[in-house]
């Protein structure tokens, strides 16, 4: 008897669950619709403040072509029922005005598919005090104003900014900001031409936050550096390619650093090529490592370790890793500050401010041993697919592929960018 009264409880319980369900709802905004309207995508609402304001979560509101004011979300959703606001099948309504797009306080969010202007305040988009908000396929560009960015993420932890097309902001083109921001994802961003800030001007920025991923972002043009993670820790910088940075600013492909601030990043495959002074810096920082990346015809260094005010003890790993036809030195270490840098090519090693042979560089620093045979470096020249189209894969029948280190993090033997098939033994 008790069995069946609780099995009766518990079927009651799931008809409760189910009968309280609320379907989710998808909404219309148009420059032709009323707010009067049912909202439907034939009877339109005609602000989007008034089409959030009927959102609930798992809700839709999916915004038509046309031009609208900016606006700010009003509620949360959750973790399996985010509230989405987009624009409708690729139209990329317009965003106009002196006001950002903007969460405050808020999670579980998405905003997409809008193109994104003339905000003069905050940013263009920006997630305040809130968490867990995909900022994902909207064009951001031309928000100006002092101190205005493209995207960015204030004190938020835990948000995703993906596949976005941000340029030409006043600022940074997207910035995280705050020890409360860990967790962040940047990825396959597009982001170039800012640099109008007199020298402050970062493709991608961070500053006193950690353990973000920032990867597969296509960086270039930017007045001060690439990507800055300048007083941000435990980074994982990956796959980006980052060229012609640099203006009235630093012009650093990726800052990993700013002294006594910063480092402890994990750098992997990236490539940096073509700006104005290092393609990578550690500026200070220590506890970086660096796996097959490519550093190329950079105004001053391909990679620069060789200062540092703190830290002393955190040294730096190099492994796997291309510096070439970079201006000043193809690597720059000094004293103590790398520890472990084997299974690397380098063109013209610096050591203590002068450049030397490998060999010679081998004998004053005890690093990268062009004899060690699986752990050796190398010199010489070197085949790039097509370095002047931005291709700096290793041709096919490169003397380094399958000469690289099968370190951690990775699986690929070959020195330089990993292309997982085409070069793993």
């Amino acid at each position: 008897m008790k069995k069946h009264i609780f099995g009766t409880l518990i079927v009651l319980i799931v008809s409760l669950a189910f009968a309280l369900k609320v379907e989710a709802k998808e909404y219309y905004v148009s420059n032709t619709g009323s707010d009067t309207a049912v909202g439907t995508i034939s009877a339109p609402f005609k602000t989007i403040s008034y089409g959030i304001s009927k959102l609930v979560a798992g809700d839709t509101l999916y915004v038509r072509a046309g031009n609208y004011p900016g606006f700010s979300a009003k509620k949360s959703g959750t973790a399996t029922m985010p509230i989405t606001i987009a624009g409708y099948n690729n139209e990329y309504p317009k965003i106009t005005g002196g006001n950002p797009v903007k969460t405050y306080q808020l999670s579980y969010i998405v905003i997409k598919g809008f193109d994104i202007s003339g905000a003069t305040t905050a940013s263009g988009i920006r997630i305040d005090q809130g968490g867990n908000i995909t900022i994902q396929n909207n064009r951001v560009h031309d928000n100006y104003g002092s101190g205005v960015n493209g995207i960015m993420i204030l004190n938020s932890p835990n948000n995703k900014i993906i596949n976005n097309t941000v340029y030409s902001n006043t600022t940074s083109g997207i910035r995280t900001y705050g020890s409360p921001s860990t967790g962040n994802e940047v990825a396959y961003n597009t982001v170039y031409n800012h640099t109008l800030s007199a020298g402050n001007s970062d493709g991608i920025n961070c500053q006193g936050a950690n353990k973000l991923s920032i990867h597969h972002n296509t960086v270039y043009g930017n007045s001060d550096d690439g990507i800055d993670v300048w007083s941000c820790t435990y980074n994982t910088v990956s796959y980006n390619t980052v060229s012609k940075n640099g203006g009235t600013g630093d012009g650093n492909g990726i800052k990993l650093g700013g002294s006594p601030t910063g480092g402890f990043n994990t750098v992997i495959g990236n490539v940096s090529y073509s700006n104005v002074t290092s393609g990578f810096t550690s500026n200070g920082s220590g506890g970086n490592k660096y796996f097959n990346n490519v550093a190329y015809n950079n105004g001053k260094d391909g990679y620069s370790d060789s200062w540092r005010t703190t830290n002393i003890t955190s040294k730096s790993t190099f492994i796997n890793n291309i510096g070439v036809n970079n201006t000043r030195s193809d690597v720059s270490m000094n004293s103590d500050y790398t520890g472990v840098s084997h299974n690397n090519f380098w063109g013209r090693p610096m050591w203590s401010s002068t450049v030397y042979t490998l060999a010679q560089f081998y004998a004053k620093s005890g690093l990268d041993n062009p004899n060690a045979g699986a752990l050796s470096s190398y010199t010489g020249s070197v085949d790039f697919v097509n370095a002047s189209g931005g291709d700096f894969h290793l041709v096919a029948g490169s003397p380094l592929i399958n000469k690289g280190d099968l370190a951690n993090p990775g699986d690929i033997k070959a020195i330089g960018i990993p292309d997982i098939g085409a070069f793993e033994q």
